[in-house]
């Protein structure tokens, strides 16, 4: 019984602290889930950041080429006497605006402009070269000659477009870069009679990449449209298996953040678009949630203790109202009434049928004892024990009673010795003396 009653104290405090619990655990969730997206929004930003930034330098050089070929074209629709006047002009411009770009543009790494119909050839370093000298000893494209460089310019339409990992040529040497290329005239429809060609620096992109890095076991990778990439950050965790999975995943996938599945680990992959092609960075998910997860288990061990700390409250609070409950009981009930009752509701129904027979032989007994003092006096009084009638007078006040008559009072009593009979005092009484 006693167990049931402790059940009956401890069921309503778990039920109260399972719903407080609850709605912690919601309320938890709720803020895993909100914590998660930060997470996942904070390094799309930071792809975003990385994809514009790239996009803004790459977007000078085009405006600065269009720039150039529009001067040129101006000078090569003169008048041959103008344009024996403009042509040195132009050539020191050029020069000029090739080293000014460099300097001010970290992408840009060298710089050449190829006039076909002249076959002039101006670089960084000089303002007036033969064009297929320039190009035979600086920038042989594909590492071809001049003439299927030409062919090459002519067929295709170079606006500023973004030439991903090509090979070129440079003295006895050959090298992969990626570089931007603007024909001249900057009118597609216009028959090409030269190309501007910059190529970028790899330094400077990597250093960009860069910046999407959160740790070393993360990668970035550029992603341009024909599938070449510039890589960063790469070194251990990754290689070139999981490199280009990753480039074979990511590069089909909108600008966004996504789990991917990479060599048998879940990484947190975001994509952003910019001019120079797909920028992706990749974390392993435990790094990138780790500040998460952390304060998970922080919670859940704070959750815990005070779970059991609750429990143990609960516990204490029923375990003191049942030892109480149980010293009332066995106050205003007989000891054997507990083994008879078999809830803690019969027990107390058995106690106060207990106790109110209980009152009812107390109230007799007190009725019993009230007319005690009352018959002590009259016997006293029937055995002549009282001869004066002061003391007849002052003791039947006392017992609650009232000898005075309008007729003589005759007491008498039988002696069982002599069977004879005595009056008493009261017998001299006269009516209303007393």
């Amino acid at each position: 019984m006693q167990w049931r009653y402790f059940a009956v104290l401890l069921i309503p405090l778990v039920m109260i602290l399972s719903i407080a619990v609850a709605l912690i655990s919601i309320t938890h969730n709720q803020g895993m889930a909100a914590m998660r997206k930060d997470v996942e929004t904070n390094r799309m930003l930071l792809t975003q950041s990385v994809a514009d930034s790239l996009s803004t330098l790459i977007e000078q050089i085009r405006q600065s080429s269009t720039s150039v070929a529009i001067q040129i074209e101006k000078a090569n629709s003169a008048t041959p006497q103008q344009l024996e006047l403009y042509r040195n002009a132009i050539e020191q411009m050029t020069f000029l605006h090739l080293n000014a770009e460099s300097m001010l543009n970290p992408l840009v790494n060298r710089a050449y402009v190829f006039l076909f119909s002249e076959n002039r050839g101006i670089s960084m370093s000089s303002p007036n070269n033969r064009g297929d000298e320039l190009y035979s000893k600086y920038f042989r494209f594909l590492n071809q000659d001049y003439d299927a460089f030409q062919r090459f310019s002519s067929d295709h339409t170079l606006d500023g477009v973004v030439l991903a990992d090509v090979t070129v040529g440079y003295m006895d040497e050959t090298y992969q870069t990626w570089a931007i290329a603007q024909t001249i005239p900057s009118d597609p429809h216009a028959v090409p009679t030269g190309v501007m060609i910059y190529t970028l620096s790899p330094t400077a992109i990597e250093q960009h990449l860069a910046e999407s890095l959160a740790d070393d076991d993360s990668a970035c990778l550029l992603v341009a449209d024909n599938g070449a990439i510039h890589k960063q950050g790469v070194a251990g965790a990754w290689d070139e298996v999981a490199l280009e999975q990753l480039r074979e995943d990511a590069g089909t996938l909108e600008a966004g953040v996504y789990t991917l599945d990479i060599a048998g680990e879940q990484y947190l992959a975001s994509v952003a678009i910019s001019q120079a092609g797909k920028v992706i960075a990749a974390q392993p998910v435990a790094n990138a949630y780790q500040g998460v997860e952390l304060y998970h288990r922080n919670m859940m061990l704070l959750s815990v203790g005070m779970l059991l700390l609750c429990l143990g409250v609960a516990g204490v609070y029923a375990q003191y109202n049942m030892k109480s409950m149980r010293n009332t009981l066995s106050l205003i009930a007989p000891q054997n009434q507990s083994q008879q009752a078999n809830t803690v509701f019969e027990y107390m129904q058995e106690a106060i049928r207990s106790s109110q027979e209980t009152e009812a032989l107390l109230s007799a007994k007190t009725e019993e004892q009230r007319f005690l003092p009352r018959k002590i006096f009259l016997r006293r009084l029937l055995r002549g024990e009282l001869p004066l009638a002061s003391d007849i007078l002052r003791e039947q006040s006392q017992v609650g009673l009232n000898l005075e008559g309008t007729y003589w009072t005759v007491a008498s009593s039988i002696s069982r010795k002599t069977m004879r009979t005595r009056p008493c005092p009261l017998a001299a009484l006269r009516p209303h003396s007393i």
